[in-house]
């Protein structure tokens, strides 16, 4: 699924939210692998206040290490698998 800042943040958490995500970006760095614990409007920065994907790499559903802005993010897919291996 391609995502830009006008993605709906309703319809990238129900297709996401508690499952392992590739994630590719817009600036061509090296797609990688989240646990994609929420998706919210809250995320702000010195250039952006819009949604973002909060993540982990450990699979929990309880806390979130790192938040992707939509803007940063070129596309996201569902994992081959869907564990922490």
């Amino acid at each position: 699924m391609e995502i830009t800042i006008f993605s709906n943040e309703d319809v990238v958490r129900e297709k996401f939210q508690g499952k392992w995500v590739n994630i590719s970006f817009l600036d061509n760095k090296s797609p990688f692998r989240v646990f994609v614990v929420s998706v919210d409007n809250d995320y702000e920065d010195d250039n952006y206040a819009g949604s973002a994907i909060y993540y982990n790499n450990s699979g929990a559903n309880d806390y979130a290490d790192e938040a992707l802005p939509f803007y940063q993010i070129q596309s996201i897919e569902l994992s081959s698998t869907q564990n922490d291996n």
